[in-house]
């Protein structure tokens, strides 16, 4: 069983290791936080002995998980209504990692100060992957395989290429299907998965390449009624809204307008400076009223209290206001985004005059 857990990226690397197991058919088990047209849907139910399932850290669900193979992509500050801080979010993870038994293997990022510190004491064995041959954490945990990328580079769509190597040594070429250096990382960790269980990496690979993502993850939706291009995307937190700018701030338009709804008030009061550090960097950025999700108005923040510092954003509280903005505003070559967990997805549906 191979969890995979991290504050960000877990859908896209879950779905990513089950594209790979598919290739190689071992028949896999999955279950994912998100749609992808390879297995029809979010979860799948296979005849194999090989399971992957997305691990969530919040509320400590995936404490109730005990697998083989624990995927730790990231650490960061996120659902502090729960957590408080980051020290408890580590604890926490150190936790799973426990799961996995002295038998049991930890797939760490080497870039990721909090991830590298969670398995630390780990008792199992620990394998590492990052971008470059020598990541700034990497010396934290001693005498580990590494599977870093090089020669990375991106088309026009922003889908990389990349040389993957394992200790020093090269092992095979990767080609993805879904956009960002970021998912270079992900694809790492996958290939570090298909080496424990003894796959074919370059089998494993192609199954890689034919992930071209899951609902909500950069998602196409359509043209609006100008015939601008509308994109969906779950990003909600300011270091995943910052990965995604990176995509957006790469693709060919006139312009791109960035719809952010701010998602619970604890999160958006709590992570107040680095949204307004990560928003402050968006040229065309549009705010909706924040999503409550499970949470009630008592917490005395609003949208209106990010818009004070960040002048040049467009207000449009409700899905209506935002379609109006679009319809009025944007022309063919434009591109528009909806960003946010909540149900932010239904105005980029609106927006759609062709699906």
């Amino acid at each position: 069983s191979v969890g995979v857990s991290g504050t960000h990226g877990k859908t896209t690397t879950t779905s990513l290791i089950t594209c790979g197991l598919l290739e190689c058919d071992t028949d896999p088990t999955a279950f994912i936080g998100g749609t992808i047209h390879n297995i029809g849907g979010n979860y799948r139910i296979g005849g194999g002995n090989v399971n992957v399932f997305e691990a969530c850290e919040f509320v400590d669900s995936f404490l109730n998980f005990y697998p083989n193979i624990a995927v730790i992509l990231n650490v960061a500050e996120d659902h502090l209504d729960y957590f408080k801080n980051i020290d408890n979010i580590k604890k926490s993870f150190r936790k799973y990692l426990d799961n996995t038994g002295k038998n049991g293997y930890a797939v760490v990022c080497a870039s990721n100060e909090n991830a590298m510190e969670c398995v630390k004491d780990y008792k199992g064995k620990t394998i590492l992957f990052s971008l470059g041959e020598n990541p700034p954490y990497k010396d934290m945990v001693k005498e580990c395989d590494h599977y870093f990328a090089k020669d990375i580079s991106l088309d026009d769509n922003s889908f990389p290429t990349f040389k993957a190597y394992k200790n020093g040594e090269f092992i095979c070429e990767v080609t993805l299907s879904v956009p960002g250096k970021h998912n270079v990382e992900n694809a790492l960790s996958a290939l570090a998965v298909c080496d424990i269980i003894g796959l074919d990496r370059e089998i494993f690979s192609k199954g890689l390449s034919k992930y071209t993502g899951a609902g909500r993850r950069f998602e196409l939706v359509g043209t609006g009624k100008t015939g601008y291009k509308i994109y969906d995307d779950y990003a909600h937190h300011p270091s995943e809204i910052t990965t995604m700018m990176e995509v957006v701030n790469k693709v060919k338009c006139n312009k791109f307008f960035v719809v952010v709804q701010p998602h619970t008030y604890t999160r958006t009061k709590l992570l107040f400076n680095e949204f307004i550090e990560c928003l402050s960097k968006i040229d065309n950025l549009v705010l909706t009223k924040i999503c409550a999700a499970r949470e009630q108005d008592i917490y005395n923040i609003s949208t209106l209290d990010l818009l004070k510092h960040l002048p040049n954003a467009v207000y449009c509280p409700e899905f209506e206001d935002v379609k109006k903005f679009a319809d009025e505003n944007l022309t063919e070559g434009d591109n528009i985004i909806t960003m946010g967990c909540g149900d932010i997805y239904i105005a980029a549906r609106m927006m759609a005059d062709k699906m």
